[in-house]
């Protein structure tokens, strides 16, 4: 029986369930503060409906000191300088509690030197959830883009990170940009142009497309879809400018076709088959086709698992983000995590997109919380890394690239976290002549078929990146020389790098042991089978699969 899909998750069912359960400080990260207020509103309309009766809201910020929630009306005269935010909670304390909401916007500016501020919300707490207390709908919200470092409130904060707007909510957003463009009418767009209409199904398209965007986002791109119908270079921009702005995460070009691979055929076709479902992703989830997850790639150096990377985001015609690591590392308590949270975070704004960590194992290793300084930051960091790629539900296809598998925590390795995991090595004689092939045809050279498998056979040992140094040396020798580009030049440089093949083929030898000592079939004895698509390993692992081998099987089954 295939398990319903889960459902977008609402906003408003989110925060809902916060304040009916009566937490005394939720503490909202988010960047839409309209949204929010929106949220609150609604909430307040429903306990009109059910409970005839309106909680009052009370509203403080950095702008502007108290406010009116409605209209954001400074409360104070005039000639009163905004209140801080101690003496704002100070009046509060004085207040009657019940059925109330007390909101901070700026909350984690206002809080950082502030610590009687600190103190008062503390005791504002103590009111609230004071057990001798009737219990009454009262809720603190502190809202900010990031999240609060103030220690002694931990106990008591419930953080929330509001889950960007489903399609419920997105066709309302969309509605009401569109319609307040259009009764601006002359003043926005000049006489004559009133009746200007989007394209046909442009507001559709932005509904679906824009799944991970925030509001201010969305109503960004309906804005700017009335004068540029070109939709997709639209999204395109705006992904763009929100990673370029965050500074944590890299946008990498992703130039890389798979035409430009040599090998890894059995690869290639599985990305092309994911691909495929990314592409009709709505059609597949309702199917009860299992959104695409991403995939691992282990092994040697050199042999293609960045490129596959970049390769797998311009054939999903998506965005290829980076993720260092060791660039989401901060100095201060807290910061490592919420550097994390914000770059996944980012990743599902901008989806569908693929998230390449490369060399994973350097990052999320057991050993990533031995040292005293980062041991419990790497540890957290890698936890809520799990728990995402478990729970996530946007399309983020996360390509991990390892060189030593058996350095990686078992947890990370289980079902649920990747749809496979890859290995790759030393290329075989037929994958060295498609390297040849792709690196010569990159600069412009030909050689005769002959004059390539006799290269093939005598580059037996070296890498991917390898052939390609000796193409690239050749080229500039025979340049530099002012002699003509031949099979000659290349024999003599594949000579000069003989000296490669030993190192290369020891280490293939510490990961072929690496990949037997976890139980996993040797790359001969599945050759010797013939039609076995699966390396079996570990009980609860994902599938191991053979890069580059069964590729006949394979394209029969596909």
């Amino acid at each position: 029986m295939i398990e319903p899909k889960k459902r977008e998750r609402s906003a408003l069912d989110v925060l809902r369930k916060h304040v009916e359960c009566l937490d005394p400080i939720l503490h909202i990260v988010t960047i839409d503060e309209t949204r929010f207020d929106r949220l609150v509103e609604e909430i307040l309309v429903e306990e009109i409906l059910v409970n005839r009766n309106r909680p009052a809201t009370l509203e403080w910020n950095m702008a502007r000191g108290h406010v009116r929630f409605d209209t954001k009306a400074p409360m104070q005269t005039l000639e009163t300088s905004p209140v801080s935010l101690s003496t704002a909670i100070d009046n509060w304390l004085d207040q009657d509690l019940d059925d109330r909401f007390l909101i901070i916007k700026d909350a984690h500016l206002a809080l950082r030197d502030d610590p009687k501020a600190v103190s008062g919300l503390k005791a504002l707490v103590g009111a609230i959830s004071d057990p001798d207390r009737e219990a009454s709908l009262a809720t603190v919200f502190l809202v900010s883009s990031q999240r609060c470092v103030a220690p002694e409130l931990d106990h008591f904060i419930t953080i929330v990170d509001l889950p960007p707007p489903d399609r419920k909510e997105r066709v309302e957003i969309v509605a009401h940009e569109s319609d307040r463009l259009f009764r601006a009418g002359d003043r926005i767009f000049g006489e004559g142009n009133k009746d200007r209409a989007f394209r046909e199904g442009v507001l559709n398209r932005i509904i679906s497309e824009s799944r991970g965007l925030g509001e201010y986002r969305i109503r960004k791109l309906v804005r700017h879809a009335l004068r540029d119908s070109d939709l997709a270079r639209l999204l395109a921009e705006e992904r763009k400018q929100t990673i370029e702005k965050s500074r944590i995460l890299e946008a990498a070009p992703a130039t890389t076709a798979m035409r430009d691979i040599g090998g890894l055929e059995h690869l290639k076709l599985w990305l092309k088959r994911k691909a495929r479902v990314m592409a009709r992703l709505p059609e597949a989830e309702a199917e009860g086709v299992d959104r695409p997850k991403g995939m691992m790639i282990v092994g040697m150096p050199g042999c293609g698992k960045s490129l596959t990377a970049k390769a797998a985001a311009a054939l999903f015609d998506a965005p290829l983000l980076r993720m260092d690591v060791g660039r989401l590392m901060g100095k201060y308590v807290g910061e490592s995590e919420e550097n994390m949270r914000q770059a996944l975070r980012l990743a599902e704004e901008v989806s569908p997109c693929v998230l390449w960590v490369d060399e994973v194992e350097k990052a999320f290793s057991e050993t990533a919380g031995d040292s005293e300084s980062g041991g419990a930051p790497g540890r957290r960091m890698f936890g809520h890394f799990l728990t995402w790629m478990q729970e996530n539900t946007e399309p983020v296809f996360v390509a991990a690239t390892a060189n030593d598998i058996r350095v990686l925590p078992p947890e990370f390795l289980r079902r649920g976290r990747f749809d496979g995991i890859f290995c790759v090595g030393l290329p075989e004689k037929q994958e060295r002549a498609e390297i040849l092939d792709v690196h010569l045809r990159k600069r412009g050279k030909r050689l005769d078929l002959d004059e390539v498998e006799k290269l093939a056979e005598s580059t037996d040992g070296f890498s991917g990146a390898d052939i390609e140094a000796v193409v690239n040396d050749a080229a500039e020798q025979a340049f530099l020389s002012g002699r003509k580009f031949n099979a000659d030049i290349l024999n003599a440089v594949v000579g000069e790098n003989r000296n490669n093949v030993k190192r290369n083929r020891e280490i293939e030898g510490e990961y072929r042991a690496a990949i037997e000592d976890m139980g996993v079939l040797s790359a001969s004895a599945l050759k010797q089978k013939g039609g076995i698509e699966e390396i079996i390993g570990y009980p609860g692992m994902p599938n191991i699969y053979l890069a580059s081998s069964v590729i006949e099987w394979l394209k029969r089954a596909d």
